[in-house]
């Protein structure tokens, strides 16, 4: 269902701008549409291209929680003000200056819906007094800033026809017409009943030993036949792929699975789930979403019976005289304490405890 535009209960929101200038900020825009609901994309702007009053929001971090509006800004007419292509919401989650660079970081959320993307753009350009631009061949203006006002025609869905029209709008423009697909990681699925798995704080939390399915959407407006493939990596070893890891592009639209499983470990540092594209043996990075792999609860049981066990027999060769049942009783309940103070320490350690 399609919501209008509202800003958060403080009156913040972010219009947050990404041109395709440089090669950086064209893949952050295919990430705007490309990565998963919660996902975390960090974002940067020299400080030249945004307000001193959001300068000063961003830099003493307190924009946290404030609403976030996607946008393209197409740069490629080389004249004039660049023309706004709102795709995508987001929420910040965290923000700091270094140097001349602000950097943003924004939690993905659903994708923008609007039926007059003129007047869109028009609410937004009107939303800053000095829009980006074109001046004497150079790009001036600003690509980020706060506004204090909310934006009707546009609106907020979820649905895979919702991110059909947001690709076709992106399309539409000069820079991504010779984007050959445009790919979704719609969500992650665990296999044995379908049901979806939350991202928090930007990382996917996945069970030992549990099998789960990348759902994938892929999307050509204009569909050439080709060669070109969607590959998924995961690091480390502990993220098995099951049967295929490469999804051909070789339709105009289709939603495909990818089954994965995560393998007994109790934590994975720096890894994840990596997407790539790959065409004439070429290849190109699309995004990576960060993986959290944790013990089960029925592995960390079997731990603290396996060390409560080893506990109570060292206790009884220990033991001169008989060994009667009272003892052996406060034996199991010491060895059941210790070892869940044990493997709750070393959970703690590695940040797995919620």
């Amino acid at each position: 269902m399609n919501r209008p535009w509202k800003r958060d209960s403080n009156g913040t929101t972010l219009v947050c701008q990404s041109s395709a200038y440089y090669p950086r900020y064209r893949d952050d825009v295919l990430r705007f549409i490309s990565m998963p609901t919660g996902s975390h994309l960090v974002l940067r702007y020299r400080e030249c291209h945004v307000p001193p009053e959001t300068i000063k929001l961003l830099e003493s971090n307190e924009a946290i929680g404030a609403r976030a509006l996607l946008c393209y800004a197409d740069t490629t007419s080389l004249a004039g003000s660049c023309r706004a292509v709102p795709l995508r919401f987001g929420n910040v989650v965290e923000s700091s200056k270094e140097g001349e660079f602000l950097l943003l970081t924004v939690r993905l959320g659903k994708y923008v819906s609007c039926i007059d993307s003129n007047r869109a753009d028009l609410e937004i350009q009107q939303s800053i007094h000095s829009p980006p631009q074109w001046e004497n061949g150079q790009i001036k203006g600003f690509f980020l800033w706060k506004s204090d006002r909310d934006f009707a025609d546009i609106g907020e869905c979820g649905n895979n026809e919702t991110w059909q029209q947001v690709v076709k709008r992106l399309f539409a423009t000069s820079e991504f017409q010779n984007e050959t697909t445009f790919v979704r990681l719609r969500r992650v699925l665990r296999a044995s009943n379908k049901s979806p798995v939350k991202i928090n704080n930007g990382t996917l939390q996945l069970r030992d030993g549990k099998e789960y399915e990348l759902e994938f959407m892929h999307y050509a407006p204009n569909y050439q036949k080709g060669t070109e493939e969607l590959v998924v990596e995961s690091a480390p070893a502990s993220l098995a792929p099951l049967g295929r890891r490469a999804i051909s592009l070789d339709s105009s639209y289709n939603l495909e699975l990818l089954r994965i499983r995560a393998n007994g470990i109790s934590e994975v540092t720096g890894g994840g789930i990596s997407v790539y594209r790959e065409r004439a043996g070429l290849r190109r990075f699309e995004f990576e979403i960060p993986v959290h792999i944790s013990k089960s609860v029925f592995t960390r049981v079997l731990i603290m019976l396996g060390l409560t066990v080893v506990w109570v027999a060292q206790a009884i060769l220990d033991q001169d005289s008989v060994v009667d049942g009272q003892y052996v009783l406060s034996s199991v309940l010491l060895g059941l304490v210790l070892s869940w103070l044990l493997v709750f320490g070393l959970n703690r350690a590695s940040g797995l405890e919620k």
